[in-house]
Formats: structure tokens, sequence, C-alpha cells
């Protein structure tokens, strides 16, 4: 028998506190969307717990009355991750935003799940540290969100992806069960190394942390997370080229990634996406990089930089815009991203040292689809990712015509064919890349696996990823 909204409503108040739980409809509506171009989903109910305690009842009703619940932080993901398709409860964690240990001697810093970048970035400089990825919309990005969506930003050129970054994290289980992983797995490791007790990630024997790494909420909610952290270097370096196509640009990343130069981030800018963010005469190709070590680190590696990219056809940009993305680094591209309207952002990760090659492809599936079949406007940027590289092709529309609307969820799917045809890893799949997960056959198998087993009665986020439920 199917218990009453008001019954359900009341149970989760006596949980947590009137103050903290809603079904009010213009709260719920407020609640219906992230920052995809994907329809909303209204939730039943809102909660907003303060403690691992209130999850863990909270969770264990949810199991009891098999209601879907979808954990969100910021709401700012951008591929439908936290759009509560089936209903259910939206579970508000922007009350567990502490810092709550920075332990130097492990190199690791533990957070609850809503803290931001920015208070992150700022709480570890005071001590003279730093994270070592964080997403260029970090004042309001947090970490948790980063970390279940393979994250990437300032930092990957060097240190890879969020995930590489974690590395431990503490969950609550569909069930109410609490897991933690890394080296805090062991119980003594808090009382004899002190702080968190996490400094090692690959500890016993399956890596758990990768397992919640990338899952968007679908297998439990995450409470805490410990961060790699590194002292502020003793210098960067900053130095922008220009090139006149984009296929020297990407040979110049390359060969500058087989020199191990120290990219704290290395990104690829072309003509189009410069424009958008301000008007004015641009290169067809721009490389800002931003290098870190000691002082004479930084200086030989510039120079070793200048002849990779001279010996490309690059030549030297104007001094200070390097500078000057590294100082708006939290600013600059969340507010160049709806100069032009609303956009559907298609990021996959590709051979770095295939970007030649891959570069023009994208580009001419770019032109085929985007323009030429739908008749809208795109820009292509990325940045290295270690190894890889991110290509984020972004279509430009206006969200407020419905017409509009419905081309561009056509055109985005189209372009996701054509891009996954190519060969690229997409990330952040929330429900944007709706259909990409059942093409990868026994992969996507033993994730529909897994989750049976943590969440068998499928409440955690159903209908993201691909897994089953959810009004789609």
């Amino acid at each position: 028998m199917e218990v009453p909204k008001e019954e359900i409503c009341k149970e989760l108040v006596n949980l947590t506190d009137e103050t903290r739980v809603s079904n009010d409809p213009v709260v719920l509506w407020c609640y219906s969307k992230d920052a995809s171009p994907l329809p909303p989903g209204n939730p039943d109910y809102v909660v907003m717990p303060k403690k691992e305690d209130e999850i863990v009842e909270i969770l264990k009703l949810a199991n009891r009355y098999k209601i879907p619940v979808y954990p969100r932080s910021s709401g700012s993901s951008l591929w439908g991750g936290c759009i509560p398709y089936a209903g259910g409860i939206v579970l508000d964690l922007q009350l567990m935003n502490r810092i709550i240990s920075i332990d130097p001697e492990l190199f690791s810093c533990t957070v609850e799940p809503a803290v931001t970048f920015g208070e992150l970035v700022s709480a570890l400089a005071e001590k003279g540290y730093y994270n070592l990825i964080s997403p260029e919309g970090g004042l309001t990005s947090c970490v948790a969100g980063s970390f279940l969506t393979h994250g990437e930003g300032i930092g990957s050129g060097l240190w890879g992806t969020q995930g590489d970054a974690i590395i431990g994290c503490r969950v609550v289980l569909p069930t109410g069960e609490i897991v933690e992983t890394g080296s805090a797995a062991n119980p003594s490791a808090r009382k004899m190394a002190g702080g968190s007790g996490q400094f090692f990630r690959y500890a016993y024997a399956h890596d758990l942390t990768g397992l919640f790494c990338g899952s968007e909420g679908t297998l439990g909610v995450v409470v805490e997370l410990t961060t790699r952290i590194e002292k502020i270097p003793e210098s960067y370096g900053f130095v922008t080229f220009n090139f006149e196509n984009v296929k020297d640009a990407c040979r110049t990343l390359y060969e500058a990634r087989l020199k191990r130069i120290q990219a704290n981030f290395a990104a690829l800018r072309e003509k189009k996406s410069l424009e958008a963010i301000k008007q004015g005469e641009y290169p067809e190709a721009q490389l800002v990089y931003i290098l870190e070590g000691d002082e004479y680190i930084v200086g030989y590696q510039l120079k070793v930089l200048e002849e990779i990219a001279e010996k490309n056809g690059g030549s030297r940009g104007e001094p200070g815009i390097a500078e000057k993305y590294w100082d708006e680094r939290f600013l600059s591209v969340p507010g160049s991203m709806f100069k032009l309207g609303s956009r559907s952002l298609l990021p996959l990760n590709y051979p770095l040292g295939k970007m030649e090659w891959y570069y023009d492809k994208i580009k001419e599936i770019c032109d085929k689809v985007i323009v030429e079949k739908y008749e809208l406007a795109y820009f292509i940027g990325g940045f290295q990712i270690n190894t890889a590289f991110v290509c984020y092709p972004t279509i430009m529309f206006l969200e407020q015509y419905p017409e509009q609307y419905e081309v561009i969820m056509k055109c985005t799917a189209e372009m996701q064919e054509a891009l996954l045809g190519l060969g690229g890893a997409p990330i952040q799949l929330g429900t944007l890349w709706k259909g990409s997960m059942l093409k990868t056959g026994t992969y996507y198998t033993l994730i529909k696996k897994i989750k049976k087993a943590i969440d068998p009665n499928n409440i955690m986020c159903p209908g993201i990823l691909d897994l089953p439920g959810g009004r789609l």
C-alpha cells in the first residue's frame, strides 16, 4: 500500500526538523533543474541534512518505502546529473560544508561534500598548500560533485582528474551502512597516523575509492572526501603562444609533454572561443600555459617551451594573458559560457599525441552537423589532462525558445553519436549522454550488477548513467 506523501513528509521532519524539509511546490521547482539544457523534473520532497546520522536514517526510510533519492550539492552539473527525474527526495547537502581537517604530514585534506573549491583553495592557501585539481567553476562547484563526475580543470595538466586527486571517501550506502575507503579503512589509521588517517589510496584489495568516482550519486551519499594536497610552489611561470592553425598548437602540447614540462594548466583556445568571451582580433589558435616549480626549473622550462612553440610556428602572445587567466581562473569561463545564450557542452577525452588528427575530425563533424544541418553556432575549446586532452565542442542556443530547444536536443544527440564514433572517452554522463552507456556491452552489464548489489531497491538516482528507473 502506498504511503501518503504527507506521512512521508512528517517522518522526514522527525528525522531532521521542520525548517529543513519542504514539499512546497515553489521550493520543489527550484530543485527541478541543474545547469544543463535538459528538461526539469520535480522532486516530491527536499531535505537538508546537517550530519551523517540524519542521512543514514533518511536512506533507511527511502529504502523502506522505495523512494528515489537524488543527492545534490550546488546543482552546477552541466549534464543532468542531479535532476530528480523519478521524483522522490532531493537530498540538499549544502549544510554539510565543513573543512574537517588539513593534515600536511599526510599530504591530505578532508572535507564534507558541499565545500566549494573557492573555500578549499582559500583555506589551504592560508597554510601554504593547494589541492591538486579545481574546476574552472570553482567558486560554486563542490568537491563531492567534482569527484562524482570525474572532474577536471586547473591542475589537470600536471595531476590528471579529480579521481587521481582523491585518496579516500566516506559513503552512506543506500541501505544506511557506512563504508570508508583508502587508508582510513583501517580503524587504527586515525589514531596512529593522526588527522583523518587518509594518506594512501590503494590500501587493502579493490580500489573502492575508484568505485565511487564517476558514479554520480548512483551508489550512495558521499559524506566526506579526502584530497591530496601539495605545498604552494616557489614559482609560477606564465606564457601564451599564438598559432596560425590549431594543428601546430596541438603538436606543441604533445612535444611539451614529451619533454615533461611541469604544466599545471595548458589550455587550447581557438579563435571562436576567444571571440565568445570578448570581441577583438585573435589568432586562429592560442595556447595558455601555467607552469609551476622552483624558480630555476620554471625559468628553464619556459625557455624549452618557447623553443618548442617557435619550432612549430608559434609566437609569443601578448604579455599578461596567462597571468590574467590564472587570476580569474574561477570567473572567466563560467562568465563567458552564457554570454551568447545557453549551451550544450560535449566534453570527451582524446589521446594528447593524436590531437592534430582528432581536432580536424572534430571540427569537420561540428561544421557538418551543428552549422550545416542545424544552423546553430558553436566553438571548440579544451585543455591537457596529463597525457590526454579534453576537447569540448560547445553548441550555443536560446533556451527560452521551445523550437530551438527541440533542435538543440536533436543536434546534441547526433553530435554525441558522431563523437563517440571517433573513439573519444566521454566524462560527466548524467542523462545528457543517454544511450551511450548501453553501447559498452559487458562494461555496462557489470555496472548494472554492481548497482543492483549495492542498491537492491534502486533508490539512488534512478535514470542517471543509463541505469534503470526514472521517468526519462
